[in-house]
C-alpha cells in the first residue's frame, strides 16, 4: 500500500471511530426517563409491589414475593418500547436474587438478567425470562444508562435559580403553584437547603402548570450524613405534582429516607430508602431500599421530557479515535508536501 493510501486509510479509520463514538449504545436522559420508573446504579432491595419498569446495574434482592400488575398505579405497566425494544419490566445487569417470586398477571412481561437466577416467575411466559441476557451483557450499563442520569443531575444542579424558595415557605409548609418564573427551556428553578427541607414539618404542595417543570435543587447536604424527609406531600398519580417536578440532590452520597413523595428524584450517588410511604414519580439512585413500599409509575410529562431534550450536552470523542484521525491527517499533510 502506498504511503498516501495508508495515510488516507488511517484518517478514514479515525473518522469511522469518531462516528461510532457518536452513535455509541447510550440513550438520552429524556429517553430513559420517558420509559423507566427506577434507574438504579447498583442494587434494588425490594419487598413491595412493582408498578413501573426497572433497570439496575447490579442485583434485585427480593425479601419477599413481588406482585406485578399491568394496571398498577400511575401509567399502566408495559415493557419499554422504541429504542428500548427487548428491554423488560425488570432489567438487572446482575441477577434477581431469590427471596420469593414475581407474581405476574401478564405473560407479555419481559425479565432480563445478566446472570442466572433461582427466582420463580408465576404467570410469566418462559420465553420472556432471559438469564445471561445477550442484550444486557452486550451493553455497558454505566455509559448507556447511568452517565446520562449523572450528567442531567449535574446540569440541572448548575442552573441559576429564577425563583426564591423563601417566597413559597410559610408556617413550616412549602406551597408552589402556577405563578412561577421559567427560563427559556421551561424550567422554574428553586434552591432549597437541607435545613429548610427538614423544617417543612407541615406539608409540601407543588402544582406547576402543565407546560413548566419545577426543578428543586437541594443544597447544603453533607456527604455521609443521613437525612429523613417525611413531610405530608399532597398530589398524586397523574398530577403535575408528580409529572412536572424534579428533585435534584446533586452529588450527595449518603442515605435519604423519604415518606410519601411526589416527582422525579435525581440522587445518583445516594441510597434512597422508603419509609412507610409511596413515591409518585421516577427514582434515580445508587441503591434503592424499597422495603414493602411502592414506587408508582409516574414518569415525567411530555413537556418536561421535551425541556430535558432541549438541554445541549456535547459528546467528547474518545482519545484513541482522535489520535487515529490526527495521525492520518498528519500523514496526508506530509505526503502532500513531498509531492510539491
Amino acid at each position: 500500500m502506498s504511503t498516501y493510501r495508508l495515510a488516507l486509510a488511517t484518517a478514514l479509520l479515525g473518522c469511522t471511530a469518531l462516528s461510532g463514538a457518536a452513535q455509541a449504545s447510550s440513550f438520552t436522559a429524556a429517553q430513559i426517563l420517558g420509559q423507566f420508573d427506577a434507574i438504579i446504579g447498583t442494587t434494588i432491595n425490594s419487598g413491595g409491589n412493582q408498578n413501573g419498569p426497572w433497570v439496575v446495574g447490579g442485583n434485585v434482592n427480593m425479601s419477599s414475593s413481588i406482585g406485578v400488575s399491568a394496571s398498577g398505579n400511575g401509567t399502566a405497566l408495559a415493557n419499554p418500547s422504541g429504542v428500548f425494544a427487548g428491554y423488560g419490566i425488570v432489567n438487572a445487569f446482575g441477577t434477581i436474587a431469590n427471596g420469593g417470586s414475581f407474581n405476574v398477571n401478564s405473560s407479555s412481561f419481559i425479565f432480563n438478567m445478566g446472570g442466572t437466577t433461582t427466582t420463580t416467575f408465576s404467570g410469566a411466559s418462559a420465553g420472556n425470562i432471559h438469564t445471561s441476557s445477550a442484550l444486557l451483557n452486550g451493553t455497558n450499563f454505566v455509559s448507556a444508562f447511568y452517565t446520562p442520569m449523572t450528567t442531567l443531575t449535574t446540569t440541572l444542579a448548575s442552573m441559576v435559580a429564577n425563583n426564591n424558595i423563601n417566597s413559597y415557605i410559610a408556617n413550616s409548609s412549602l406551597n408552589i403553584g402556577t405563578g412561577t418564573t421559567a427560563n427559556s427551556n421551561g424550567f422554574a428553578v428553586f434552591n432549597i437547603t437541607a435545613s429548610q427541607l427538614s423544617g417543612l414539618t407541615n406539608s409540601i404542595a407543588i402544582a406547576p402548570t402543565s407546560t413548566q417543570t419545577v426543578v428543586i435543587d437541594v443544597t447544603g447536604l453533607s456527604n455521609g450524613t443521613n437525612y429523613t424527609f417525611s413531610t405530608a406531600y399532597t398530589g398524586g398519580d397523574g398530577t403535575t405534582s408528580a409529572d412536572n417536578v424534579i428533585w435534584d440532590f446533586g452529588s450527595y452520597s449518603g442515605t435519604l429516607t423519604l415518606g410519601n413523595w411526589n416527582g422525579t428524584i435525581l440522587a445518583p450517588n445516594a441510597t434512597v430508602s422508603q419509609n412507610n410511604g409511596q413515591i409518585d414519580g421516577t427514582l434515580v439512585a445508587n441503591i434503592w431500599n424499597q422495603g414493602t413500599n411502592e414506587l408508582h409509575n409516574d414518569q415525567l410529562s411530555a413537556a418536561s421530557l421535551a425541556s430535558i431534550s432541549a438541554l445541549s450536552v456535547t459528546k467528547v470523542p474518545e482519545p484513541a479515535s482522535m489520535a487515529l484521525l490526527g495521525l492520518g491527517l498528519a500523514g496526508l499533510y506530509r505526503v502532500r508536501r513531498r509531492r510539491r
